[in-house]
């Protein structure tokens, strides 16, 4: 007979297992080339079935515990959805325009002191969010308002792009036709499905990747080429490339990937330039914003080696991105 502390050690476990096993699938849609996932044709629907299945597997999980231990509601699934939007949202951009940076629950500062934290934002490389998206798992508790709220949000910051999506129709039943047709509104289940219950594409109301596509369309944002320049130089068998960045006398490990954006690892934000890095470190550190990095890459040591790299060999050519 097994005992009880093997199998809360089992218990505990299976947490890490699943992180683990989310982590490896990140890498192979990450590291995947020839297979050109991302290049959605028309009639295309698996990002839109993995984010189902995984929502549905949610719920049946949530509806088992629910049962075990006689609770009356689930778990709530919108930190969940919004989790898998974000994964993917991530990786789409990593092949399509990797400049941009994706976040999720970042506060963007208004005037007057006021600010807005959007369930996922997209910043260009001059830390400037170019684009949000804010999910709900179902409006049947603002059927009535959603489009007022929606609008009142969107005026806050008129100069980004904002798109609204919906895990399912279901409660509320779904956007009405004239809104499907501007293309920033997006409902993935019909009025009729729950996840759970999810079996077809034909309980499909309208694919992600279509929002994708409209992602898409957002400006270029160039690679920093130097980063890109040092990984090809440092990194063996393509794999990440870890940096130090010394601060206030500490040492702050940085990721920098093959497509040259820089993760700081204590708070896994990703940074496209040496500046934004910089400046990221400092709000992290001390809990305000900073605008006074530089751009230059003599910041950072190799980690492995000690080598500090050279501006003299990765020249910091447009000058004007220092602050």
């Amino acid at each position: 007979m097994k005992t009880i502390q093997y199998l809360e050690k089992m218990y505990l476990q299976s947490f890490e297992d699943q992180s683990d096993h989310l982590e490896q699938i990140f890498k192979s849609y990450f590291e995947e080339d020839k297979n050109k996932w991302w290049d959605f044709k028309e009639n295309n629907y698996d990002i839109t079935k993995t984010i189902i299945n995984r929502l549905k597997a949610f719920y049946n999980n949530g509806n088992d515990i629910k049962k075990l231990v006689n609770k009356n509601k689930l778990s709530p699934a919108s930190d969940f959805f919004v989790e898998q939007v974000v994964f993917f949202v991530n990786l789409y951009f990593s092949k399509v325009n990797p400049g941009l940076v994706v976040r999720s629950e970042k506060r963007i500062n208004l005037q007057g002191g006021k600010y807005i934290v959007p369930d996922i934002s997209i910043w260009d490389d001059k830390d400037k969010p170019v684009a949000v998206i804010e999910c709900k798992t179902q409006l049947g508790f603002n059927r009535s308002n959603w489009d007022d709220d929606f609008n009142k949000r969107m005026k806050k910051l008129p100069n980004v792009k904002w798109f609204y999506l919906v895990m399912t129709g279901k409660n509320w039943g779904g956007f009405p036709e004239e809104y499907k047709k501007k293309k920033k509104y997006f409902c993935l289940l019909d009025e009729k499905t729950w996840p759970n219950k999810f079996e077809d594409i034909s309980q499909i109301n309208n694919r992600i990747e279509d929002l994708f596509l409209e992602l898409k369309k957002l400006k270029k944002v160039s690679k920093d080429q130097r980063l890109v320049n040092i990984f090809k130089d440092y990194s063996i068998q393509n794999k990440e490339v870890k940096l130090i960045r010394n601060y206030l006398g500490k040492d702050y490990l940085i990721i920098l990937d093959k497509f040259g954006r820089l993760t700081l690892n204590d708070s896994a934000e990703v940074f496209p330039t040496p500046n934004t890095l910089y400046n990221g470190i400092v709000s992290f550190v001390k809990q305000v914003k900073s605008s006074s990095g530089h751009n230059d890459v003599g910041q950072f040591t190799i980690k492995s080696t000690g080598e500090v790299l050279s501006d003299k060999k990765y020249p910091n050519l447009n000058k004007k991105t220092r602050n």
